[in-house]
Parts: C-alpha cells; sequence; structure tokens
C-alpha cells in the first residue's frame, strides 16, 4: 500500500513540475489534487491484511 501512494504521489509531482515549467498552474494544481484523492482513497480502502514489509 505505502509504495502504491508514493509511487502514485511521485509520479503526479513529477507530472506537474513539467506542467509547472510550461507555466500551467491550473493543470498542475488539479494533477497534485486528484493524486492526493487518489492516494487518500488507497489508504482508506486499506484493509490491513496485506504485508507492507515486503513493499517497504
Amino acid at each position: 500500500m505505502y509504495k502504491e501512494m508514493y509511487l502514485l504521489l511521485f509520479n503526479a509531482m513529477t507530472d506537474t513540475l513539467k506542467l509547472l515549467e510550461k507555466g500551467n498552474v491550473w493543470d498542475a494544481k488539479k494533477a497534485l489534487m486528484t493524486a492526493q484523492s487518489e492516494a487518500e482513497e488507497i489508504y482508506i480502502s486499506w484493509n490491513g491484511d496485506e504485508d507492507d514489509s515486503e513493499e517497504a
């Protein structure tokens, strides 16, 4: 779960930096907000049965 959230947020930040370099602030903001919502959904839906030690 944590690895999935990390990769999601890391990739969103990379995409956001590219958008900001192009001056596209609105799409950069939307990309971060979407990634935040998706990461929250992953966290909320996690049932605690997984062993995250292999993902770390």
